[in-house]
């Protein structure tokens, strides 16, 4: 079956200039054990910032608001699930400046998170043709940041 999809992404940057990554869980059935940020789909009703912020909140228990959200980037790529079924997504990313570096509370579809700088990315991802990779150093570039 082929699955098409639109989701959000966001990147959180906190005043060291480290961005927030969250590690899926081993039994998700969608790239699991994959590093990512902060993202999920929208859901019927809401206009892509409200879905942000609410992803942000379930996946992280970080609070945002509008006020902060900048749109920085948006691409398409496909995937193949664990069950054969082929996954069409295009995934829009905002960036929020963070005040400070909250605490985070995981969902339970994530089992690990990290705060890395741009230097740091290196090493947590070994493919440097992985989509995360190239989304942050691309936005990061963009930014100025």
């Amino acid at each position: 079956m082929i699955i098409t999809k639109e989701n959000i992404a966001c990147l959180l940057i906190n005043p060291e200039k480290k961005f927030l990554l969250i590690q899926r869980a081993p039994k998700d059935d969608s790239l699991p054990g994959f590093w990512e940020l902060p993202s999920g789909g929208i859901d019927e009703g809401e206009n892509m910032e409200t879905s942000v912020i609410r992803e942000v909140k379930e996946e992280s228990g970080i609070d945002i608001s509008n006020e902060g959200l900048k749109l920085v980037d948006s691409e398409s790529y496909s995937f193949t699930k664990e069950n054969g079924d082929i996954k069409n997504v295009t995934e829009t990313t905002y960036l929020v400046s963070l005040k400070n570096t909250p605490e985070v509370i995981l969902s339970d579809e994530h089992v690990n998170y990290q705060w890395v700088s741009l230097l740091e990315l290196e090493d947590v991802f070994e493919d440097k043709e992985d989509l995360i990779y190239k989304r942050v150093n691309r936005i990061f570039k963009q930014e100025n940041l």
